[in-house]
Formats: C-alpha cells, structure tokens, sequence
C-alpha cells in the first residue's frame, strides 16, 4: 500500500467481509483501520458477510467446526437472504462509519497524512455499504 501511495495513486482498501460476530468489534474495526491508516490507504469501503450459493455451503462447514456456537445466530441472519438482514448492515454502518471518518479514510476528503484529495467516482458500482440488490462490481 505505501508503495502505491508513494507512486501518487490512491489505495481503497476493501474491509470485507466483516463477518457477523467475528470480526466485527469494536476493537477489531479500530484495529484494522489504524493499519490501513498508518499504511497510507486513501479510502476504505466495507460490507458484511454475504453468502452465496458455494460460499454458503464452505463457511457454514467452516464456522460449524470452527465457532459452532455460532451457527444458531447465522442460520437467523441467513435463514432469508444471502445478505445480512438490513439491520445489522445499519448496526454495522453506525459502528465503522465514525471509525472510518476518524482516520481520515472516507472518500472524498482531504488525506492529511498524504497531502491529497480524493473524490468519489460518479456511478461507481461501489458503496461504502452495498445494499442488498446493488449491481456487484466486476473486480477482474
């Protein structure tokens, strides 16, 4: 990222997923975007877990062999949608939003530490949140 940031481009860094009662605290947020901070990173978006078809099956064996006492509060999450439900998206936003503004890694702000202003991409496919439903970017 520094190398990146040294050649003049901008690096949005992507926090995803945030999986639900995993990584999620406080503490893990805060951790996570000091580092991108401290790294360079221009700007961070974010989302919470979604789980597709074949990606539904791998983490739920994961997390049943790894955190089984999880499993009861994803198959509620998850028992509708791939996504998770909208508030804990809103419970999620209201968390990382302030955090992301306190380190100066929101689009569109000036980034002190790097002397540069970066500026949201009109239509861009991607949202600090994307909602259920949004167009997903193509990445590759």
């Amino acid at each position: 990222m520094r190398a990146i940031r040294d050649a003049g481009l901008d690096c949005t860094v992507f926090l995803m997923p945030v999986l639900p009662y995993l990584t999620d605290s406080r503490a893990h947020l805060e951790t996570a975007l000091q580092q991108v901070s401290e790294a360079g990173g221009s700007a961070v978006m974010y989302s919470a877990l979604h789980l597709r078809p074949g990606a539904r099956e791998w983490f739920t064996a994961w997390l049943e062999r790894e955190h089984p006492e999880l499993m009861p509060r994803y198959r509620v999450m998850y028992s509708r949608s791939d996504y998770a439900p909208k508030e804990y998206r809103q419970w999620l936003a209201a968390k990382v939003k302030p955090l992301i503004r306190r380190y100066g890694l929101e689009r569109g702000t000036l980034n002190q530490s790097m002397r540069s202003l970066r500026t949201p991409r009109s239509g861009s496919l991607i949202a600090e949140e994307l909602p259920p439903g949004a167009a997903q970017p193509t990445l590759f």
